[in-house]
């Protein structure tokens, strides 16, 4: 692998700042937009907006990991946030019962081990990754404890030689910006086809590593050149750069991102029309 293979917004910014005056000012709009969003973010709370429902019947429904977790009162350790547990059951519980393999970086002290095998299943093998050695204790048939640092891209060239693809990383580590974004570059193209990414704990409004996330997300709203069809009005095939042609979607939460892969390479981006009846501006339009 290529030493920094992706660059930071940042790095980018002043670098473009060498170039022609026009380049600048896409440069300013940028950022004038994010510190818009910026503002309207942080004054969203005085809108005045429709309340959320209880859930039917006054219950909340039943997650296996948050009930593991509750469980949890005596052995290891597991020290998660609470609102984490449904975010893992929406994204990760397509692989419930299956052969999967999962990467958590950040063993700490071992609860969270036994909580993936009792959700995923007995066909579960799990590798986990941290820095200090003490954590060698909790590896078993099932388990295997690798000793390293997650910012150090030598330590995942070798950890890489030496493990087979997987189908989930969790970063749960030392949270720090350079932890994050190595372990991301590092980890992300090893997953499988249709794995997830995980990074845990993104905390504060001007974290260097969400200002990192936010200029993976817009790669997935590149175009790319293309041609159109004359012969129908407003239709666009569009070559998938080899971002969007691997990652399907970034989902933000608060102090977490989610980023999926496709179950199978999307080499192209469609836009077609169905129907007869069209208003006739929008069909000059985009004609």
């Amino acid at each position: 692998m290529t030493e920094n293979p992706v660059r930071t917004d940042s790095m980018a910014f002043f670098e473009n700042f060498k170039q022609p005056p026009f380049s600048k000012l896409a440069w300013l709009g940028r950022l004038r937009a994010y510190l818009s969003g910026f503002r309207y973010s942080s004054r969203f709370a005085e809108q005045d907006g429709p309340k959320g429902e209880p859930p039917e019947g006054g219950v909340e429904p039943s997650n296996p990991l948050h009930d593991y977790f509750e469980a949890n009162t005596t052995g290891p350790g597991i020290y998660k946030w609470r609102h984490y547990f449904d975010i893992y059951d929406r994204h990760l519980s397509k692989f419930v019962g299956k052969d999967v393999h999962i990467l958590e970086i950040g063993v700490y002290s071992g609860g969270s081990l036994g909580m993936w095998r009792s959700y995923f299943g007995s066909g579960t093998r799990i590798t986990g990754v941290d820095v200090e050695p003490a954590c060698k204790t909790y590896e078993n048939d099932h388990t295997r404890i690798v000793i390293g640092d997650q910012e150090d891209r030598g330590f995942w060239r070798k950890f890489w030689a030496e493990s087979p693809p997987v189908d989930i990383v969790i970063d749960d580590g030392g949270h720090t910006c350079e932890q994050q974004r190595v372990t991301l570059e590092e980890c992300l193209p090893r997953l499988r086809p249709g794995g997830v990414f995980i990074c845990e704990d993104i905390h504060y409004e001007r974290n260097r590593f969400s200002f990192y996330l936010n200029g993976l997300a817009s790669e997935l709203d590149r175009v790319a050149p293309h041609e159109k069809d004359p012969s129908q009005p407003g239709y666009h095939l569009v070559p998938t750069t080899p971002f969007q042609t691997r990652i399907s979607s970034i989902h933000r939460y608060p102090y977490l991102v989610v980023i999926e892969t496709h179950p199978r390479p999307m080499t192209t981006l469609e836009s077609v029309r169905r129907g007869s009846e069209w208003q006739p501006f929008l069909l000059k339009e985009s004609g």
